[in-house]
């Protein structure tokens, strides 16, 4: 591996794919079959896909079109399928280099999936495929200044369709109307004019030759006007007739001709030789009627199609039709439509040059989308299960968000007493790894049904915001910084109250009193009082609570606070809670003095918390 090329995980949002550079046409059922296997295997790092940096190529290529740190080079159809399941990383092999290193690797990768070559990987490269990415490779100066031949060796090519594509990129340089699909900068378009004035090549060892000039004869002037002239005729038609007629007789497009086939033509057709002229009838006969069944068909297939989407999801379909969720849908319903009529009909549009064979498919396209408007047993078994499979699927992933919700605030509220939930929930979803909550998604306190579910969350998106809650469950039992700043700090009184319960539960060994010993008490000269508006606090005549070691004289402290508070409500009227309370301020309670004391502290605590927070 070079310095210049670096292997790494990448996520496959940073990457664009600029498919109007792409020489292959993308391939929706390849791209489909890539992501079942990312599903189940993941991304494999055995084909990396290939990038450039994009701020290492000209600004003026992709400025406006995409933000991404990254271009594709090679593997658009792997890219594309890891977007559309939202799969989390790729393995990118990194170059660095020109936007001339970028267009040839760009056009030569493919090279391995040429059947002259290789026939075993990836999606096959097809004859127009492989043309587009020649006439690419051709506006680089490196490949124009070859000779046809070492051209023809390196692409696994005939000199014959080099020299055909060479010249439809030279007769587009001299007559200034070259169509590149990047912009070409004025430098760039003066070195390939220098070659192309130029009578010398280079072989693949690099020596030097010279060719014949190029024939005064062109025949693309000749194509084109035969052409027109066709147009012009009363009783030949160019597209139903005379490509037809080139198909039959040369295996050939007419722009495939030679020169002298296509002499041969126009002569046919200055003279209307007989033979000829019923030849170009009966095959544009064939013609017109395998177009009509092609268009009937393809109608067919859009109505089923239609229909289809009409029944599962509405009147108006609301979801993108490349989603996932629409994909697996209409898959799984061409399962259903296998079992009746043989084989998936909504699979893809049929091409084939047999008018029986669309006769055929359009009969049961619309059968089938009878089937789907009266909703017959096996289309109205299908729907159903769907609707139960997804029902269940969103069931289980709005649990899942939840339980992790409820765990993240359980965590903040045991570990940071006294947190400000509502900042806490904000910084959740303003966490910058958060890509699918807006601030204000995350409920303060804990979900009770998938209603607080956040609206408009795709499946995807909510197995990410319970992965979410779960990281940030894992900072906050790590005790993150941002997290330990959102607890306001402790006011004297809930310092007093920590202090009492800590004494409560590990009491010194000289305030036990013997069970026959009763111990004395003093009333308080002072009870706490609070206004409506401020935290509670201790009067300055009262005796410090944290020097405060008589149990009695802390229980009265404490049944005074209470009962200003309006806490000392009968047990009928509250909780559990407050049950334990009123049991701990009757006289004849069963409780030991700290089994009462405890109670009272953690309710007095509670109140002290809920005035504190209604103050800030």
């Amino acid at each position: 591996m070079s310095d210049k090329t670096q292997l790494r995980w990448e996520s496959p949002l940073d990457i664009y794919v600029p498919h109007e550079l792409n020489n292959r046409t993308l391939d929706a059922g390849y791209v489909e079959s890539l992501e079942d296997s990312m599903r189940t295997q993941g991304y494999l790092p055995t084909y990396p896909i290939v990038c450039y940096r994009r701020h290492e190529l000209p600004k003026e290529v992709f400025d406006g079109k995409t933000d991404a740190l990254y271009i594709c080079a090679a593997g658009f159809h792997r890219t594309t399928a890891a977007k559309n399941i939202n799969l989390d990383r790729v393995y990118v092999e990194h170059r660095s280099g020109t936007f001339e290193d970028y267009l040839e690797t760009l056009n030569t990768d493919n090279f391995q999936f040429d059947p002259e070559v290789n026939t075993s990987l990836g999606q096959i490269w097809t004859k127009t495929d492989k043309r587009k990415a020649c006439k690419q490779l051709l506006l680089l100066p490196k490949y124009f200044k070859l000779t046809n031949i070492a051209l023809a060796d390196l692409w696994h090519t005939s000199e014959a369709n080099v020299r055909r594509w060479r010249d439809d990129v030279a007769s587009s340089i001299d007559d200034g109307s070259l169509d590149a699909p990047f912009p070409l900068s004025q430098e760039w378009q003066d070195t390939l004019k220098a070659i192309l004035d130029s009578n010398v090549r280079e072989m693949a060892d690099g020596s030097t030759i010279r060719v014949r000039s190029k024939p005064e004869e062109n025949k693309w002037d000749y194509y084109w006007a035969l052409q027109k002239k066709v147009e012009a005729h009363k009783h030949l038609d160019w597209n139903t007739e005379i490509e037809p007629y080139c198909k039959q007789m040369y295996e050939k497009e007419a722009r495939d001709l030679s020169l002298k086939k296509l002499a041969e033509l126009d002569q046919l057709i200055a003279i209307a030789d007989p033979e000829f002229m019923k030849m170009c009838r009966e095959l544009g006969e064939e013609k017109r009627k395998l177009n009509a069944a092609q268009a009937e068909c393809h109608q067919a297939y859009r109505a089923a199609k239609k229909a289809f989407e009409t029944y599962v999801f509405g009147q108006d379909l609301a979801e993108n039709t490349y989603e996932e969720k629409y994909k697996n849908c209409l898959k799984s319903f061409g399962r259903a439509v296998s079992r009746t009529f043989g084989h998936n009909l909504l699979g893809s549009m049929l091409y084939t040059d047999k008018v029986h064979k669309y006769e055929n498919k359009t009969y049961q396209l619309q059968q089938l989308k009878k089937d789907i408007e009266a909703s017959v047993d096996y289309v109205q078994a299908f729907a159903q299960r769907m609707l139960n499979a997804q029902r269940k699927k969103r069931e289980k992933l709005g649990q899942a968000v939840i339980d992790a919700h409820y765990k993240m605030i359980t965590g903040a509220r045991v570990k940071y007493r006294g947190i400000d939930m509502e900042k806490f929930c904000f910084a959740v979803d303003a966490d910058g790894s958060s890509l699918w909550l807006d601030v204000g998604d995350t409920p303060a306190t804990p979900m009770h049904s998938t209603q607080d579910i956040p609206d408009g969350k795709s499946d995807g998106n909510l197995i990410r915001i319970a992965e979410h809650y779960e990281k940030m469950l894992e900072k906050i039992l790590e005790g993150a910084d941002w997290i330990a700043k959102l607890v306001p700090e402790s006011l004297p009184l809930q310092n007093a109250l920590d202090e009492m319960k800590a004494k409560a539960e590990t009491p010194d060994t000289e305030t036990i009193r013997a069970d026959d010993e009763p111990l004395e008490a003093e009333t308080p000269d002072t009870e706490t009082t609070r206004a409506d508006d401020e935290p509670l606090e201790v009067s300055d005549e009262d005796t410090s609570l944290t020097e405060i070691d008589n149990l009695p004289a802390v229980k009265h402290f404490l049944e005074s606070l209470l009962k200003q508070t309006e806490t000392f409500i009968h047990p009928h009227d509250k909780d559990d809670f407050s049950v334990s309370v009123f049991d701990a301020l009757m006289v004849d309670s069963e409780l030991t003095e700290r089994q009462q004391l405890l109670i009272l502290i953690n309710c007095a605590y509670s109140i002290v918390m809920e005035s504190e927070s209604t103050s800030f």
